[in-house]
């Protein structure tokens, strides 16, 4: 099977190899001199590739048919000894009967059985030990868990009146500067809740809006914004 599947000097099947790599080279070279389309060429040196990457695959194959099979033959020789003594005990149990077979006098010697002769020894590191002993010694601990600290109470989103906000400032147009006229007009509502109301107005399509070029800062209740004012009126 070695030798099958073996592509080296030694296989059966390397001059079969080395005659089409021989092969596929010298085709290869005939269509470079003559003349020949890409593809094709392409094509032949992919062969030629493929039938140079068969020695490989071919020893691969042999190490994996050997990594199946040499246990294999290690375990029937282990076997055979167990095998020879159950082939011995059924013969004299033909020849002598079951009970004169195994009813041996003291003299004689018993009879060959197989064993494992290969001894088995665990040792344990300090690690192993250390985690043994810290499991062995196990206490639960308790756990305090943190009281609930006093937060804010401030609910995240304002129930606001958009509808009436919207109605106030189409009364109040134009509007120089959008988020002045909200934060002097709705100075009690939180920061975030004036920072919506003035992007959600900027998408009104009745409206026209017109953001200058210089930034200016405005102050609300606990932040500074820097922003372009944007201008509000009617379309005309």
């Amino acid at each position: 099977m070695n030798q099958m599947m073996d592509s080296g000097s030694q296989g059966t099947f390397y001059r079969y190899l080395e005659e089409a790599e021989r092969a596929l080279d010298l085709s290869l070279e005939q269509l470079s001199v003559q003349g020949a389309l890409y593809s094709h060429r392409l094509q032949l040196r992919q062969v030629a590739h493929q039938a140079k990457e068969l020695r490989r695959f071919g020893r691969l194959v042999a190490q994996q048919c050997a990594d199946t099979l040499l246990p294999l033959r290690e375990e029937l020789r282990q076997h055979n000894a167990l095998t020879s003594a159950i082939s011995l005990l059924l013969g004299q149990v033909r020849k002598r009967g079951l009970r004169r077979a195994l009813s041996r006098p003291a003299d004689e010697t018993a009879l060959p059985v197989w064993r494992n002769e290969r001894g088995f020894k665990l040792q344990l590191g300090d690690e192993v030990r250390a985690v043994m002993a810290a499991a062995h010694q196990y206490q639960p601990q308790a756990v305090a868990f943190p009281k609930d600290e006093p937060g804010d109470d401030t609910p995240l989103l304002e129930q606001v009146d958009e509808a009436a906000i919207r109605a106030h400032l189409a009364r109040s147009l134009p509007v120089e500067n959008l988020l002045d006229w909200l934060h002097r007009h709705y100075a009690h509502l939180q920061d975030a809740t004036l920072l919506r109301l003035f992007h959600d107005l900027q998408h009104e399509p009745c409206w026209q809006f017109e953001a200058a070029s210089q930034p200016e800062k405005t102050t609300l209740q606990t932040i500074r914004v820097l922003h372009h004012p944007h201008r509000v009126s009617i379309p005309q």
